[in-house]
């Protein structure tokens, strides 16, 4: 085991990190705020880079609280409960700020970016600090139990109630857990609604006939039910969205801070110009592209995931609206092939966009350019390539996962 170290935290990574300077290099310290001197011992190095772990705080930071879950530390989740909410949010901002200069090569201003004159402090879009999340994707333990992973491991950790999952949805997952019908191994991802509660299974591990599959919907109080793609009742949830019937299927992706994710929605459609033509990119199940049509504008919406696009194409038949159809097709392979757009979104995963379809933005230069991202290195990266075209006219942390080190942002550019 590795010796204990006094470290002198001065910074924040991205990932949540601590950060501190040695005479032999940088250390990543999970479980330190900038300014504190914790003892830390070295769990792991990669590459050039070493990681601690706290083993004690000798001088604690006053943004140092008291984590509220009894799980923390055990459960890989929630990394950052020991962080008041206020500084988490400033954190955050400090380092979707950091990746943009050190991998864009973007130079933010807290008023004002070089790039144009736009502004780059618009407040950080905000929700409940716990009791957030409409989804939760649970690990099945070789002895059938279901939680969530343990720190640093695949052993699944039992939780009785999870502080940031919605009441409802714990309350479910209670149930589901009491009806005992899992073998070893796999995955279920449980999701709540406005209306309704479903599930999805990855895995072999619900047994019995369709008999037994439908008297264990009944048990658990679920809608339906996905098991590896094949539908017990009905595996769908709703929502509201700004007025309009949302529905999303159990296995599809949807921003699991759905109260903050109508924040983001609103903010998205004042950003769209009057009467635009919008090309909206890895749309999923509809997200933007619902409430843009429902306003009026002309939407093209690219999905390739085969259950959110089938969802997307149901709520676009459900708003009853002509301006908007769906295209079930990879990001790069659609962009190509579009008519011109007069603004596009682009809402990829945590792995950006493909060069191939920065590539096809840039030959279509639609005017305006809205970027939802969940990873700040991924959009430095893709807005360093995209600046060779494009002005950045506001950035805005989207603080949809509180309690982790997780960012979203939402980046609006402009064709020069």
């Amino acid at each position: 085991m590795a010796a204990l170290e006094e470290l002198l935290v001065t910074g924040i990574a991205n990932g949540g990190y601590g950060i501190a300077r040695t005479a032999v290099g940088g250390v990543f310290v999970d479980g330190a705020i900038p300014g504190e001197l914790v003892q830390a011992r070295i769990v792991r190095s990669v590459r050039q880079s070493r990681f601690a772990d706290v083993e004690s705080v000798i001088s604690p930071s006053p943004r140092r609280v008291d984590p509220q879950c009894p799980l923390f530390g055990e459960c890989g989740g929630c990394r950052w409960q020991f962080i008041d909410y206020p500084a988490q949010v400033a954190f955050k901002v400090e380092i979707l700020r950091d990746c943009l200069r050190r991998i864009g090569g973007i130079d933010f201003h807290p008023s004002s970016t070089p790039l144009a004159g736009g502004s780059v402090n618009s407040p950080p879009l905000v929700g409940e600090a716990f009791g957030y999340r409409y989804r939760a994707r649970l690990s099945v333990s070789k002895r059938g139990e279901i939680g969530f992973l343990r720190r640093n491991s695949h052993d699944v950790v039992a939780f009785e109630n999870c502080i940031i999952l919605r009441d409802e949805l714990n309350e479910a997952i209670r149930r589901i857990r009491s009806a005992a019908k899992f073998k070893a191994g796999g995955e279920i991802i449980v999701v709540c609604g406005d209306h309704g509660i479903a599930a999805a299974v990855n895995g072999d591990f619900i047994a019995g006939s369709i008999t037994d599959k439908m008297r264990f919907i009944r048990e658990t109080g679920l809608s339906g039910l996905d098991v590896n793609g094949k539908r017990f009742g009905n595996p769908a949830i709703a929502f509201d969205l700004s007025g309009l019937q949302y529905t999303v299927s159990a296995r599809s992706f949807f921003q699991a801070n759905w109260r903050l994710n109508l924040k983001m929605v609103q903010a998205v459609c004042e950003l769209a110009p009057k009467g635009a033509r919008i090309a909206d990119i890895y749309a999923g199940a509809g997200n933007f592209a619902i409430a843009l049509a429902a306003r009026g504008h002309d939407v093209t919406a690219v999905e390739g995931d085969k259950s959110s696009s089938a969802d997307g194409e149901r709520n676009a038949r459900q708003i009853k609206s002509g301006n908007i159809r769906f295209i079930r097709k990879s990001a790069e392979a659609a962009i190509a092939k579009l008519q011109p757009a007069d603004a596009m979104i682009v809402d990829p995963p945590r792995a950006g966009m493909e060069p191939a379809a920065v590539e096809a933005i840039m030959r279509m230069k639609p005017q305006r350019l809205i970027y939802v991202s969940c990873d700040p290195a991924t959009l430095a990266r893709d807005m360093k390539k995209l600046a060779r075209l494009y002005d950045v006219e506001s950035l805005r942390l989207i603080d949809m996962f509180p309690q982790t080190g997780h960012i979203e942002a939402l980046a609006e550019m402009r064709l020069r």
